[in-house]
């Protein structure tokens, strides 16, 4: 929250979800133009549309698929490195310390600054998200493993 109000990249700073804070993120939100807070939302693809990149930090995250399905949308995912796909997606994308607003900030400015470049990466990226058919091929292989232990 203290990003969203402090950062001056975002005209708009956009939360959606019914996590913890949110009667917190209500209130402010209430009280400043800046923030819009929408709750839980099934389908955030058209919000993915509409911004241009996804602030995803958490301190731990083993699997998420936010920064993948932001991806895909066209918005620049700024990732944790307790985010664990961030083998997927190239350095300028995650930071180190989600607290550090000024390393946000500057990998917000160097994407800004370089459009071509970010998209070129993001394309890299979004060539290794595990696709529907390799995900049940290696499910039907270790289940298959599985059964021929328990024989």
């Amino acid at each position: 929250m203290r990003l969203a109000l402090q950062c001056s990249c975002f005209d708009k700073f956009i939360i959606a979800g019914n996590g913890a804070y949110k009667n917190y993120i209500r209130k402010v939100a209430l009280e400043k133009n800046k923030i819009l807070y929408l709750e839980w939302r099934k389908d955030l693809t058209p919000l993915y549309k509409q911004c241009k990149f996804l602030i995803h930090i958490p301190d731990y995250d083993p699997h998420p698929c936010v920064p993948m399905e932001a991806a895909l949308a066209g918005c620049f995912p700024i990732i944790s490195e307790g985010t664990g796909l961030g083998y997927l997606f190239d350095d300028i994308f995650i930071v180190k310390d989600p607290e550090n607003f000024n390393d946000i900030r500057k990998k917000i400015c160097y994407i800004n600054k370089r459009p071509k470049e970010a998209k070129k990466l993001l394309a890299e990226a979004i060539k290794k998200f595990p696709r529907k058919e390799e995900s049940l091929r290696n499910f039907q292989k270790i289940f298959n493993e599985i059964l021929i232990k328990l024989k």
